[in-house]
């Protein structure tokens, strides 16, 4: 998966995604603003298959797609993910 379509998929679930030099920082709320229903996901942009996910109370369709869409994205080869061009 190229970083253009993980940055569509988070969008489109109205999740947040901060794209560092060391790694792809994505989170967001299901419910409140609020730790317990808080998702983050960091995956490393130095190793495939890096990821760490950390979810709250819930896990809702949007949760869900999100996390789909960075796992697909953290298996894919460092070479193959491309640059994010808004």
């Amino acid at each position: 998966m190229k970083i253009d379509e993980l940055y569509k998929i988070t969008k489109q679930n109205r999740f947040n995604i901060k794209d560092s030099e060391l790694a792809v920082y994505i989170y967001g709320y299901s419910h409140a603003i609020s730790d317990e229903f808080k998702t983050e996901i960091w995956i490393s942009k130095s190793k495939a298959k890096d990821i760490v996910i950390e979810t709250g109370l819930y896990c809702e369709e949007q949760e869900f797609n999100v996390m789909k869409a960075a796992i697909k994205f953290a298996e894919t080869p460092l070479g193959e993910r491309g640059n994010y061009e808004d």
